[in-house]
């Protein structure tokens, strides 16, 4: 709650439909007839008083008439109490709350003007309706203590676990089954025709759902639905929204985006010191690197079985934290084919499968479609037992908060368990040299 108020700032509260202030103390606001959307003055300087006298376009509106009205300074403290007490229950109504505390109109949740109140959206006002078409977003608006408000997501949305019970705006276009090379070819066939995706957004769930705020990305058409799609469906939509694109390119750009995404859904400092947090989790996995570190190891990870695909963007700047040194991939830069020739003539001290979407069991149940090139035996990481497979799912593909915990992985796997702790279960597996896979503990 707001602890102090700026001297006669007049800010908008609105209520979810005509007729819901109906018995709250506040008449007719300004705005298009029956948007709900009410002007009140704030108190004139008292450290922690809410809302002051409420006034609309044509006059004041709470409480009786500016004619009518009792003078003195207990009259107009009263007036400036129920005035306070008014626009927070209709706020209650907004948000679904039992109640306020009296005279405490909280700073977040004012608008700055009649259009933004009867949008229904500032970026300063935690966002009542959130729809995430991405699966790193939704992790992000977790930490930041926002699941509660979110009320649509994808069909890969699964962490935390009760957002897999919410409506799913997305749908994959890719049938069933494939192999790792049929996919691929399906992809790169979706991205050069008419549809320029792999998804389909439900828009008319989109629009029902009324979101305040659309979380997406714009970074890789692969990974989730086009912007240039989210931002139509939006458009369209009855009530408008805020489409906010996370598109990081390396660590820093992921823990920047949590900050962007608590400033724009309205808990700018819960996003600060979760990006801070995650920040320190990262120096101190460097620091015990550090003092585990001999020299570091060639790295293959693996974005994708077959064809083969290294890492991009904040995955090789992951296999750095880690203490190791990616044979292939560049920081900040996408993910690019490999052919065989370039893997055998660089033949990495280790290989870590991590393809795209897929846990470490699925990436086990994938293992033949590496080993179609006969050349995979004679790899040193194969032959002496450095070949694992991740959950890239988790920890690698997607840039939420996870990520830090992919850096430790990795270290764990590269430098020991005093340099990276132990791993989260089901994380790794290890191929050893006689080909049995085993968990990585």
């Amino acid at each position: 709650m707001a602890e102090s108020v700026s001297p006669a700032w007049t800010v908008y509260v609105r209520s979810p439909a005509a007729g819901a202030s109906a018995g709250l103390g506040v008449s007719a606001g300004e705005g298009a007839p029956g948007t709900g959307v009410r002007r009140a003055r704030i108190g004139e300087g008292d450290r922690g008083a809410g809302v002051g006298e409420g006034e609309t376009a044509a006059g004041p509106s709470v409480g009786r008439s500016a004619s009518s009205r009792p003078q003195g300074a207990a009259a107009k403290a009263s007036r400036r109490a129920a005035a306070a007490n008014a626009a927070a229950r209709v706020i209650g109504v907004m948000y679904g709350l039992d109640e306020l505390p009296a005279g405490r109109l909280p700073e977040a949740w004012r608008y700055p003007s009649p259009a933004a109140a009867h949008r229904g959206y500032h970026g300063s006002m935690p966002a009542a309706r959130i729809a995430s078409l991405l699966p790193s977003a939704t992790e992000i608006v977790a930490i930041l203590g926002l699941a509660d408000r979110l009320v649509g997501v994808t069909h890969e949305c699964d962490t935390p676990p009760e957002v897999r019970a919410l409506p799913k705006l997305t749908r994959s276009l890719l049938p069933a089954g494939l192999s790792s090379r049929e996919i691929d070819r399906a992809v790169v066939s979706s991205l050069r025709g008419d549809a320029h995706t792999v998804y389909e957004l439900d828009a008319q769930l989109l629009h029902e759902l009324e979101p305040d705020v659309v979380l997406t990305q714009a970074l890789c058409d692969v990974c989730a639905v086009p912007y240039d799609a989210v931002e139509g469906a939006v458009c369209t939509m009855p009530r408008a929204a805020r489409v906010l694109s996370l598109d990081p390119e390396d660590l820093e750009g992921i823990f920047a985006c949590i900050e962007r995404a608590g400033e724009a859904l309205g808990v700018e400092e819960r996003g600060r010191r979760e990006a801070q947090r995650l920040r320190e989790e990262l120096e101190e996995v460097r620091a015990r690197v550090a003092a585990q570190l001999a020299t570091r190891p060639s790295v293959f990870l693996c974005e994708w079985l077959d064809p083969l695909f290294c890492g991009g963007h904040w995955v090789p700047e992951m296999v750095e934290a880690a203490g190791g040194r990616d044979a292939f991939g560049a920081p900040r830069q996408p993910s690019r084919r490999l052919t065989w020739d370039e893997l055998a003539s660089a033949d990495p001290d280790v290989i870590v499968l991590a393809p795209c979407g897929f846990d470490a069991a699925e990436t086990v149940s994938r293992f033949p479609e590496f080993t179609a090139d006969p050349r995979w035996q004679d790899l040193r990481a194969v032959r002496e037992g450095r070949l694992y497979a991740v959950d890239a799912n988790s920890y690698f593909s997607r840039p939420g908060p996870r990520v830090v915990e992919g850096v430790r992985l990795l270290a764990r796997i590269l430098h020991g368990e005093e340099a990276g702790g132990p791993p989260p279960a089901d994380a790794a597996l290890r191929r050893t040299p006689g080909g049995e896979w085993e968990p990585v503990s």
